[in-house]
């Protein structure tokens, strides 16, 4: 019972955690970096002069292919969160790493499927594309290739992400910075894989419309390949202006 001239004080039940806490992830990796940024040779090169830009959108380009980020800040963050006893960011990292790996390794195999079909069959109609000739096959012949070197890095990688500790990823594959780059190749090879053999893939089917000579078929050929030039050169302007 209060006493005249006191008030009352009423308690509400707290939810265990201040305003101010992170709750998200994207939260508890900004509030790390702040508090512990990566060392030097997991940042991105400077773009100081025209080889630091250069550098800089390479490291950019490979990060982005490897791992769906613009840098390796997430990762550092991932792991010191982990040392801290929250594994919930490197756990959801590394399931994201095994989803695109296992994502290429799925479209590289029905490509180099199609590929092989292209290259042991005969086309039904010569009079419109011919890909049985000397350029139109030997690329799909390049391709085939490529498309099958980049499905078997995807799966040792894919093997290799399954077990991959934070321990092991810190003073090992991102050690130095040769380290860090020769992780990032290894990891973003099989989408560079299937993005060449798509390529070559393309390149054949280019030429042999083009040496059928049918006129409709140049001209429709010359329309559907613009668009993806045209999105190439926009990532890599974007990747060397702004990333």
């Amino acid at each position: 019972m209060n006493t005249p001239g006191q008030t009352q004080t009423v308690t509400s039940p707290q939810s265990g955690t201040s305003p101010d806490c992170p709750t998200t992830q994207t939260q508890k990796v900004d509030e790390l970096l702040n508090r512990c940024p990566p060392p030097p040779h997991w940042r991105t090169p400077a773009k100081s002069t025209i080889l630091g830009m250069l550098q800089a959108s390479f490291f950019s380009l490979l990060c982005i292919t490897a791992f769906g980020q613009s840098g390796l800040g997430h990762a550092w963050a991932a792991i010191r969160l982990q040392d801290e006893g929250d594994e919930s960011v490197y756990v959801e990292m590394t399931r994201r790493l095994r989803d695109r790996l296992n994502s290429m390794l799925v479209v590289g195999s029905l490509l180099l499927a199609t590929t092989a079909v292209l290259v042991t069959t005969n086309p039904p109609r010569v009079s419109i594309i011919n890909y049985t000739l000397r350029g139109p096959y030997i690329c799909l012949v390049a391709a085939a290739m490529i498309l099958f070197e980049g499905i078997v890095v995807a799966g040792v990688c894919f093997l290799w992400a399954t077990h991959l500790s934070s321990n092991f990823v810190e003073n090992v594959l991102c050690a130095r910075r040769i380290n860090v780059y020769c992780t990032l190749i290894m990891v973003s090879y099989p989408f560079f894989c299937i993005g060449v053999g798509t390529i070559f893939m393309g390149l054949a089917g280019f030429v042999g419309i083009w040496i059928a000579q049918d006129g409709g078929l140049q001209v429709v050929s010359l329309i559907i390949g613009v668009g993806p030039v045209f999105m190439a050169v926009a990532m890599f302007a974007v990747l060397f202006i702004g990333v």
